[in-house]
């Protein structure tokens, strides 16, 4: 079965978004973000997809939305999951020399990737949380749930002065 991993960056005091923005650029955070989540279906919710500058290449995104309809939106997280449990991955930024598709599993793992709403609505289905720590606290409008009683901490995989990537897994 797909393992459901959350991806997200969040301050110290949980925000994750201030007027549909991340409020703060980090290169190896964004590196690790598209490093574990290449060649996986990513779920996310309309405000987040449309926050996006530059769509996902190599991945296959879902949008939970009731307002986007699509051949990559649904109206349910139920419908999402269905999706990428099912249908083919994108292939979006693949040449066909690269024949990465050939090393991709056959059940690839789920991500989501927000926002606040979505990844409220998801917390219960998480196998894995792949959380970016941001040392400080900022102001936002968009905030990370509660997590810690559901989950325990597996690894710190990096530590810098200014930020820690942690893998927290379900008790």
């Amino acid at each position: 079965m797909n393992k459901i991993i959350a991806i997200v960056a969040t301050s110290s005091n949980r925000v994750i978004g201030v007027n549909n923005t991340i409020p703060w650029k980090i290169k190896e955070d964004m590196a690790w973000f598209r490093d574990h989540t290449w060649g996986h279906p990513v779920i996310m919710g309309r405000k987040t997809y449309e926050s996006i500058s530059n769509k996902l290449p190599g991945r296959h995104e879902i949008v939970v939305s009731r307002s986007i309809q699509g051949k990559n939106s649904a109206k349910s997280i139920e419908e999402a999951i269905g999706m990428a449990r099912t249908k083919p991955l994108y292939t979006g930024g693949f040449k066909p020399e690269d024949r990465v598709l050939d090393n991709m599993p056959d059940k690839p793992d789920i991500f989501i990737a927000g926002g606040g709403e979505i990844y409220a609505q998801t917390i219960h289905l998480w196998d894995y949380l792949y959380i970016t720590v941001v040392n400080k606290e900022m102001q936002g409008d968009t905030f990370f749930p509660n997590y810690e009683n559901r989950m325990r901490l597996v690894d710190t995989v990096v530590k810098k002065e200014d930020y820690r990537i942690e893998v927290w897994s379900k008790m």
